[in-house]
């Protein structure tokens, strides 16, 4: 590939596209970095409206007015249409790279569907990066960092605020491990959705994590996987001491010389206690990590991805990919579609508020089409696209 002279990130802002949710790790972990580091580089967020059609032709008008070289994508659902991926490469011949940030559990009703519709696909998965391979579809193995301007110097432990602190959603069995925690004596100050505090600031993050003795990161999500989570470069990148539950690869990047690591909420509580009565374990642990993790900065990952793809010869044929023909919904399908909504949000309201009402129906909607419909799910005669503005 020539040299890249002028660059479009297409992700979302915030997480979920929600400002009170704050900053979306994509956003720290690819435009931040790539703006940090290179010229003329342009910003469009994916999740700018909850009008996902006009979202997409916005889109196209700002790639046909800016004729970027190279396109970053996220892409988080159904957000960004096939058809739009087909347009830009057909009129504009920009390349398009997409980072999957969930190949783990979502490989097979997300990335391997788009993934013809890209030059290359950027993974944190080996699996699924030997499943690109068998494919042949160029993708590099990545992972996830600490934002640039996070990294700070570790504070000793007798000047830290917090004896335990976790930062991320309420959600699989977090609430659980920490109510454990707490009813063994353990003070933990948890920050984020669903626990009834304040979201933070994305400058407060790295604070949080500096000022706490230990901070707690889970790796539990959809299925059975345990997957290694950004808070581990983002914890020991900030100068914070890690605790965090196994994960797939997590000893490819630390070890028990830089963090604490555990398997069970009782092996948790007994490491947590071990650190607290060893002040002096805990921090010389943390400065370990603290200069291992410098490698682990998000411009230096993405400097690796982008110097890749400009030497690596590409030889798919992502810009003559024809999407299937497809048919418009028809009345009568929008009809049974509306009533599918309709009904499912009036059976969801009697257990759940208005909002997870929604959000239940659309998944179920959503389980059913990928499995049926395959990639017209992200087509723009899909399901989910045409009867729900959220993702």
């Amino acid at each position: 590939m020539n040299r890249i002279n002028k660059i479009l990130c297409v992700l979302p802002k915030y997480s979920f596209g929600d400002i009170k949710k704050g900053i979306s790790p994509e956003y720290n972990a690819i435009y931040k970095p790539i703006k940090k580091n290179y010229k003329n580089v342009n910003f469009f967020d994916s999740l700018r409206s909850y009008n996902l059609k006009k979202n997409n032709l916005d889109l196209l008008k700002a790639v046909k007015r800016l004729k970027p070289d190279i396109i970053f994508f996220s892409i988080s659902s159904y957000e960004i249409n096939i058809e739009t991926l087909i347009d830009i490469k057909k009129n504009l011949g920009s390349m398009l790279v997409n980072w999957c940030s969930d190949d783990e559990w979502r490989f097979e009703q997300h990335s391997k569907l788009l993934s013809p519709y890209f030059d290359c696909m950027i993974t944190t998965s080996n699996e699924a990066k030997l499943k690109y391979s068998k494919e042949k579809k160029f993708s590099i193995l990545s992972h996830w960092g600490c934002p640039d301007d996070w990294i700070g110097k570790p504070i000793i432990n007798n000047k830290c605020k917090y004896d335990v602190s976790f930062i991320g959603k309420s959600y699989f069995d977090r609430k659980k491990i920490i109510n454990y925690l707490k009813s063994n004596n353990i003070k933990v100050k948890c920050f984020g959705y669903g626990w009834g505090t304040r979201i933070l600031k994305d400058s407060e993050i790295s604070k949080i994590f500096r000022i706490s003795k230990i901070s707690l990161n889970f790796s539990s999500t959809r299925g059975s996987h345990k997957q290694l989570k950004a808070r581990v470069f983002e914890v020991t990148g900030s100068g914070g001491f890690l605790m965090t539950e196994h994960s797939d690869n997590l000893l490819k990047f630390f070890n028990a010389k830089h963090i604490s690591i555990f398997k069970s909420k009782e092996e948790l509580l007994i490491n947590i206690k071990k650190i607290l009565n060893n002040f002096k374990l805990r921090d010389k642990m943390v400065i370990s990590s603290s200069k291992h993790s410098k490698k682990y900065s998000y411009s230096s990952i993405i400097k690796k991805i982008i110097n890749k793809i400009q030497k690596t010869q590409i030889k798919n044929k992502s810009n003559e990919v024809q999407l299937k023909k497809l048919k418009n919904l028809s009345r009568f399908e929008i009809f049974i579609l509306k009533v599918y909504k309709l009904l499912s949000i009036s059976i969801f309201r009697i257990f759940f508020d208005y909002t997870k009402s929604i959000k239940i129906s659309r998944r179920i909607l959503f389980e059913i089409e990928w499995r049926v419909r395959k990639e017209q799910t992200y087509s723009n005669s899909g399901w989910c696209f045409n009867l729900f503005n959220i993702v």
